[in-house]
């Protein structure tokens, strides 16, 4: 094991990734429905894992029946996603742009700052105060306390190695979940 690895893992036993639980995600969903794009940034980021640029950056045309094409990997849509993202595209205003998500004004989301303000209001409106890769955390979590294999996270989040997500998430090993 190498240096970095061993200080990952006392990093991931000292300081665990924020996560919140799957019915606080549900309660905010619920209390951001009326704002379908709101809505489908935090549905997309909690249900599929992806990073907070690759979403900004995400073009529209990556966007299939199932699943959306970032880079190199392809990041499977469920139904309720798939829903909340039609929804979104139903009400997107007009743009030239071909940026998935688009202010209000009809132009690219600018920068992540501007996702995390959405996400920071979602958690507000139930009195948390949550960022992005806290909903990125919140998936990979409940995917591991699911079941589902590091390798296949690895794959779905594009993290740099297995070992790395491993690593990171160390602490729940002494919690049966790895």
């Amino acid at each position: 094991m190498t240096d970095l690895m061993i200080s990952y893992e006392l990093w991931g036993i000292l300081t665990r990734p924020l996560y919140i639980s799957q019915e606080q995600v549900q309660d905010i969903l619920d209390c951001v429905r009326s704002d379908v794009r709101t809505y489908a940034i935090i549905k997309i980021l909690y249900a599929t894992g992806i990073k907070v640029g690759e979403l900004r950056d995400l073009p529209t045309k990556n966007c299939f029946f199932n699943c959306f094409k970032i880079v190199d990997r392809i990041v499977p849509l469920g139904k309720n996603t798939r829903a909340a993202l039609e929804r979104y595209l139903d009400n997107k205003p007009y743009s030239r742009s071909d940026k998935m998500f688009l202010t209000n004004t009809g132009t690219p989301i600018p920068d992540n700052k501007a996702v995390r303000r959405i996400v920071e209001y979602g958690g507000s409106e139930i009195g948390l105060h949550i960022v992005p890769s806290t909903l990125r955390n919140s998936f990979i979590v409940h995917m591991i306390e699911a079941g589902v294999s590091i390798n296949t996270l690895w794959q779905m989040t594009g993290h740099l190695t297995a070992d790395l997500l491993k690593t990171k998430y160390v602490w729940l090993k002494r919690q049966r979940y790895i």
